[in-house]
């Protein structure tokens, strides 16, 4: 009998280890097949209603909506509104709740400032907004670049200043404004690498360019994309190459005041790295962007930075000679600990949220296909209980809100 019940005893427990080993093999599959990844969050969006701005309005106008951002108790989004014959003329909303829009007045200053499309908004907590708006045209059709600025009830007025301020022959790009305590921030480039231009009321902007720590040198190219504010001052974000190579590494920036800075080179590997978008969560600062074949984040916690996480895909991957598609991280926003990412793979836009600042992430349900391309955006913001998706499919720019989280 003991002999019977040793056998027994054997057979059961070679059982199960055989269904212990179908359980693992059944739950991770074949290790030629990637694991399904999880379905995206299906959040509920309501679309909110731009109201057409005032104005010489003709009957083929379309919106055009490129960026939206939170300031205290008010949201912004700006754009313009523009005719097949691409003839624009600039255009911003505001809200109280980012479900009722109104348009404001604004005053452009010169001929290419009355065909400003605005693609960069930002805010203090004081009511003072500061945005770029850019209208290709000249000889050359580089971007005609100037800054505008709103102070509390009063209009958006398009600030006159030197051309040479964001163009000129050594004029490179004009990528992003920020704000926070201390001032204004725009992110960019010049033709010597990494640059940025800082204000305390968005009125004058300074350009710093050409500083060693912001520019790469003889042997290192810099670019910057992206900035935010936190307790020490400006954090800046963007990537390096070598001369002669188009691989990139990711770099960060930081300065208290705009006017000196020290630069970071992050860790980095073989592939095509180039941190493209930047926020605040708390005490941390996150950023995202293109990592090899997928999009990663990297945090910046007690000052040490690392890379937390990857997610999606950039479709045709980013070889180590440089990106072969144009995807990349387009918005980033916070809620609390929140954070929302919004993405381009080349062909179409997503959303992802990560609520462990960068480590996992998981892709959020969209109101409707966002195809990525030539006058196409997709753009995010977040505050209080409430997010706001900005979509333009170069046929109508929308706006969408939620109150959902997870």
């Amino acid at each position: 009998m003991s002999g019977v019940r040793r056998g027994r005893g054997r057979s059961i427990v070679a059982g199960l280890l055989i269904v212990a080993a179908l359980a693992v093999t059944a739950a991770c599959g074949d290790d030629d097949e990637p694991r399904p990844a999880p379905p995206p969050l299906a959040w509920k969006w309501t679309e909110a209603r731009l109201p057409m701005p005032s104005g010489s309005a003709v009957s083929n106008e379309r919106i055009v909506v490129r960026d939206v951002v939170s300031c205290g108790t008010q949201w912004y989004a700006v754009g313009g509104l523009s005719t097949p014959a691409n003839d624009t003329r600039p255009a911003l909303w505001r809200s109280a709740d980012g479900a009722t829009w109104e348009s404001l007045p604004l005053q452009p200053q010169t001929f290419y400032g009355r065909q400003h499309i605005l693609y960069s908004v930002a805010c203090r907590r004081d009511g003072v907004v500061g945005v770029l708006g850019a209208k290709r045209g000249g000889a050359h059709a580089y971007p005609r670049t100037s800054h505008w600025r709103m102070v509390p009830e009063g209009p958006l007025t398009e600030v006159i200043s030197a051309f040479e301020l964001y163009g000129g022959p050594d004029a490179g790009d004009v990528a992003r404004m920020v704000a926070g305590p201390p001032g204004f921030l725009i992110a960019g480039n010049r033709m010597t690498g990494a640059a940025a231009w800082t204000s305390v009321d968005a009125n004058e902007f300074v350009l710093r360019s050409g500083v060693p720590p912001l520019a790469g040198g003889a042997e290192l190219f810099t670019a910057a994309a992206d900035a935010t504010a936190d307790a020490a001052g400006w954090t800046l974000v963007g990537g390096a190459s070598k001369r002669g190579r188009t691989d990139r590494d990711p770099v960060a920036w930081t300065s208290p005041d705009g006017a000196t800075w020290q630069r970071v080179d992050l860790a980095g590997d073989k592939t095509y790295e180039d941190l493209q978008r930047v926020v605040r969560v708390g005490d941390d600062v996150l950023a995202t962007g293109v990592k090899g074949e997928v999009f990663g984040a990297w945090r910046r916690r007690g000052g040490q930075w690392e890379a937390v996480g990857t997610f999606g895909s950039v479709r045709g991957g980013v070889a180590a000679s440089g990106p072969t598609t144009v995807g990349g991280v387009v918005s980033m926003a916070t809620r609390g600990p929140d954070v929302l990412a919004a993405v381009s793979d080349g062909g179409s836009f997503s959303v992802w949220r990560s609520g462990d600042t960068g480590g996992s992430w998981q892709r959020v349900a969209l109101p409707a296909e966002q195809p990525a391309g030539a006058e196409r955006l997709l753009a995010v913001a977040g505050a209080g209980n409430r997010w706001l998706l900005a979509g333009d499919d170069a046929k109508q720019g929308r706006i969408w809100f939620t109150d959902q989280s997870q």
